[in-house]
């Protein structure tokens, strides 16, 4: 990160091992990744799919010391969610067309892509909602944090405002040479060529810390587990970096620091001051800049039956040519490759039951060789399509006043749907009365049943099905609003269906017996 050229600059000399260690490790880490592009060479065969799946893709982790800016930011807010990031890529697009053209020199796009991404995604991954500004609004009170990284959307008229946000219980995070810029008005590299503002003590109040100095080489953690993370005294922070990185030394008795130069500044450390939190961190390592961004699904709420596609955009400033689909639904993860079509990649994860809970990330591999890994997304299956009434019937067909009369519904859904779960009955008795009743179960039968009790003679039932599934929709059986309807047979009917039924069978039985005899 470049920072401005700032009092006495300090050398660092390490060991011929740890630079013989380095290129050990950056050895290992170039054949792991040719092994790697070569399982995807593979990827339209059979074996190329076998191999892919065999590979275990994991997130590429925060650098160490975007982990521990990511924790001191969240110290700094007190566990609050709300973060404005004032950025170099911001500051940059609000300001180098019109009054900012003579500001500088600015540094290149890409490194300020590199930062706002990288500073974004840590304080992402601590649980921030992070909002982006290119200046210092003049109301804060809507953040638990502000991020300072840029520069020159940093002045002296800013730091009453800051010093009051901190006094009032907010959270600043300060980043590499920012503090100078609340001394004076400066929009280039060199503070040391401005006078100080007269604010410069109360700077040094909420700051911290008197002396700002530039130094480089390598940076440690000082203590174990800083902000509940999981790094130790003694892990590097930053690997042999340059002679033009921020440092502090005169600091109050009530800071912590957190971590230190080897050449003796320090590199991270804390401050309370009022009902407020600062955390000062010197600089950190940039993720790969691979930026995995616009991931959608469609469609966005599928149904059981319904294939799922996730596009997403990927940049590298440059050409990226590999990028997988990795998924899950049942705790095992699958690896497919992705159709490319510019900077858009895309692929299709199948269609699952009902209710599954499908995981998915995006992979794709960076000018370096390294896998970088989106967030994980998820959805579940949905069912929207209500339950197939197949039929209605009912036995008897034509019931007398002595009968009652069971109807049976067939009511189906796919096996990956939510399922039947409830049938209701609706029917309307002689006097026009309607009555609602629920149907039963039949396993046996795969049917749904109901019985109607007797009904008077010479009177007509109407009734209809309503069935229900576990996702709540709705099927409605009424042939077509008419409803679905018997007669029960008259009374003379009754009397007169007997005797003729006693007459045909006595005929049918004599004249049996005439044709034996013959």
């Amino acid at each position: 990160m470049v920072t401005e050229k700032v009092n006495a600059q300090f050398n660092c000399n390490r060991l011929g091992e740890r630079k013989m260690l380095r290129k050990i490790v950056a050895g290992i880490i170039s054949t792991l990744s040719i092994i790697a592009v070569l399982y995807m060479s593979f990827g339209t065969t059979s074996f190329g799919r076998n191999a892919l799946n065999s590979i275990t893709l994991e997130p590429v982790s925060l650098p160490a010391s975007l982990t521990l800016l990511g924790a001191g930011a969240k110290w700094a807010a007190g566990n609050g969610t709300s973060a404005l990031y004032v950025n170099w890529k911001d500051n940059w697009e609000s300001h180098h067309l019109t009054d900012g053209r003579t500001w500088g020199p600015w540094p290149t796009e890409l490194e300020m892509d590199k930062w706002r991404i990288s500073v974004s995604d840590a304080l992402k991954k601590s649980g921030f909602d992070v909002k982006f500004a290119g200046d210092i609004p003049e109301d804060l009170s809507g953040y638990d944090v502000i991020v300072l990284s840029a520069y020159w959307a940093v002045e002296p008229k800013n730091e009453p405002l800051i010093r009051q946000y901190i006094s009032n219980g907010g959270g600043v995070v300060l980043l590499s040479g920012v503090p100078e810029y609340f001394r004076c008005y400066c929009k280039d590299w060199w503070t040391y060529m401005y006078p100080r503002d007269n604010s410069s003590v109360s700077v040094e109040e909420w700051f911290g810390s008197q002396c700002y100095v530039n130094t480089g080489g390598y940076a440690n953690v000082t203590l174990d587990n800083p902000f509940g993370t999981a790094l130790m005294t003694g892990d590097t922070l930053i690997d042999g970096s340059g002679y033009s990185n921020a440092a502090v030394e005169m600091l109050y008795n009530d800071t912590q620091v957190v971590a230190d130069w080897g050449t003796g500044p320090v590199f991270a450390y804390t401050h309370e001051c009022g009902q407020g939190r600062v955390y000062y961190q010197a600089t950190f390592v940039n993720v790969p800049l691979v930026a995995v961004q616009d991931i959608s699904i469609t469609p966005q709420r599928p149904n059981y039956n319904e294939d799922v596609a996730v596009s997403a955009i990927i940049k590298d400033h440059g050409e990226v040519d590999q990028a997988l689909l990795s998924f899950t639904y049942n705790n095992v993860w699958q690896n497919v490759s992705m159709r490319k079509y510019g900077d858009n990649f895309n692929a299709t994860i199948p269609a699952q039951p009902y209710n599954t809970s499908v995981q998915y990330r995006i992979y794709a591999l960076d000018a370096n060789g390294r896998w970088v890994a989106s967030q994980i997304y998820s959805y579940a299956m949905a069912d929207v399509v209500p339950p197939e009434i197949v039929s209605i019937d009912w036995e008897p067909k034509q019931p007398s006043s002595n009968d009652t009369v069971t109807v049976s519904a067939n009511i189906t859904e796919p096996s990956e749907a939510s399922g039947v779960k409830a049938a209701l009955f609706s029917y309307k008795d002689s006097f026009g009365q309607w009555w609602n009743t629920t149907m039963t179960y039949d396993s046996s039968s795969g049917l749904w049943r109901v019985i109607i009790p007797e009904q008077p003679h010479n009177s007509t039932v109407d009734f209809y099905v309503i069935a229900y599934d576990n996702a709540r929709n709705t099927a409605v059986a009424d042939n077509s609003g008419t409803y679905y309807a018997y007669n029960v047979l008259a009374e003379f009917a009754s009397l007169v269906i007997v005797p003729v039924f006693m007459a045909t069978t006595l005929s049918a039985i004599i004249l049996y017996r005439k044709r034996r005899l013959k």
